[in-house]
């Protein structure tokens, strides 16, 4: 019936020719044929409507399909090139097969699409090097403070990866790890093992000795590193960010050369989570190093049984605050030699600042930079509230010829740890705290050197 209307006069032009048809019935059929005419008229209009309603209807929803599918095949697009996990690229995930392969192939592909993060659940097994290109990351979930381990073992059963001691992660610019463990291979995993273990190889390394290439904003943040001579290794880099680390290794952190301000927080080791007292590396625990390594932020750092805690050699301007170092005493039948909480060495690039410090061990505080100036132009130490603590046999500063240590507020505990021993031509000044005693010679707000060639002390109360 669409588009159709009832022709009438052919209708009236078949009645007229018919006899017997009164013109009554003609004029009743006419209005009825109007009336059924009118009617169609009206419901194709109505159809009309309809339709077109249907078809605006049908657009709006075929629209909103079209945004939803964009929209999740966006989402999808991002997941399947920005956040890939390894498994997909052949990775086994067992703790024995070599998983290196399907890292390095996830690293690349993210690296085509512009980076991306490549996700690590399992426990993977790395014989050889992984290359992370800038801008993209490994990330598990491990976050796990250590405990004491009798028996057992410390790998976790998630997000661990175990690196042969001949491989390492190689970090770029805004790459990193966040949430692994990583377990040299060699490294004995029971806490209750008598073999006295050996700290091999690297975790994570960003840039190399041999290259001038500045790295930025490279990272490594809750994770673990168990059993290498050195967890994180940078080298000629810049911003440098170094968050929530438990360690296990001769060195947790060494920065070398590093051009802009790095920060290290919140990095803590124990050796004494082991029941066999083999557990004294030389360290040191962190290690600043290289002339441009000036200004670096190190907080609420801890290190417990490191022979050596926090060194700088060859730097300055560096902060260190709520840092510690507990228990850096030789073992017996372990490593031997000077054991000290924070050292500087090397060329002298400006004051070192060491605030809320505590320390105990052989020395606490140690200098010992060329400075070749019998009046140094600052004090290679400053040393601001902080605590010592330990038996006789210690001592809370050590200052080398033509070093200068000031140190404001710092107590001495009970127990026994002597003041120090300040060298011929060596500089220390005491100021509040505990009065500390070196040479007869006490004060809180004193000032004492040994002049050269004399074996008195000079002292000015007015310092």
């Amino acid at each position: 019936m669409q588009g159709q209307t009832v022709n009438l006069s052919n209708i009236f032009s078949i009645l007229n020719q018919s006899s017997g048809t009164s013109n009554s019935t003609i004029l009743n059929l006419q209005n009825s044929l109007q009336t059924a005419n009118s009617n169609i008229s009206q419901l194709t209009n109505q159809y009309s409507s309809l339709n077109t309603n249907l078809q605006n209807n049908t657009t709006n929803i075929n629209n909103q399909i079209d945004s939803i599918l964009s929209t999740l095949n966006s989402q999808a697009y991002l997941n399947e090139t920005n956040v890939v996990m390894v498994e997909k690229f052949g990775a086994k995930g067992n703790g024995s097969a070599d998983d290196s392969a399907a890292f390095n192939d996830a690293a690349q592909y993210l690296e085509s699409r512009g980076g991306g993060t490549i996700l690590a659940t399992q426990v993977y097994y790395i014989g050889s090097n992984i290359n992370l290109p800038s801008f993209v990351d490994i990330r598990g979930h491990f976050n796990s403070a250590m405990t004491r381990y009798n028996t057992g073992t410390f790998i976790s059963s998630a997000s661990c990866l175990i690196i042969n001691p001949n491989a390492y992660i190689s970090g770029g610019s805004t790459s990193g790890l966040y949430g692994l463990l990583c377990f040299q291979s060699e490294f004995p995993t029971n806490g209750n093992s008598t073999t006295t273990p050996s700290f091999q190889g690297v975790a994570f390394q960003v840039g190399s000795s041999s290259s001038s290439q500045g790295f930025v904003n490279s990272y490594a943040s809750n994770c673990g590193f168990i059993g290498f001579n050195m967890g994180v290794a940078t080298y000629n880099t810049g911003r440098v960010i170094v968050d929530n680390l438990t360690t296990l290794c001769n060195t947790a952190v060494q920065i070398t050369s590093c051009y802009d301000i790095a920060r290290v927080n919140r990095v803590h080791q124990n050796f004494y989570i082991w029941n066999n007292d083999w557990s004294h590396p030389e360290g040191p625990f962190i290690y600043i190093n290289g002339g441009e390594s000036s200004w670096q932020h190190i907080t609420n750092c801890f290190t417990y049984g490191s022979i050596q805690g926090f060194v700088e050699n060859n730097s300055g301007n560096n902060v260190y605050t709520n840092c510690g170092c507990d228990g850096n005493f030789p073992a017996a039948g372990g490593p031997s030699g000077l054991g000290g909480a924070f050292i500087r060495n090397g060329k002298d690039y400006g004051p070192g600042m060491y605030i809320g410090c505590q320390t105990t061990g052989n020395f606490g505080f140690v200098t010992n930079t060329d400075s070749y100036t019998s009046t140094p132009p600052w004090p290679q130490m400053q040393v601001i509230g902080g605590q010592g603590w330990g038996p006789s046999t210690s001592n809370a500063f050590l200052a080398y010829p033509y070093n200068w240590i000031d140190a404001n507020g710092f107590l001495l505990q009970s127990g026994g740890m002597a003041p120090g021993v300040i060298e011929s031509n060596a500089y220390f000044t005491a100021i509040g705290g505990t009065p500390l005693n070196f040479g007869n010679q006490a004060g809180t707000y004193t000032q004492m050197y040994l002049s050269p060639g004399s074996t008195n002390w000079t002292v000015n109360t007015n310092a």
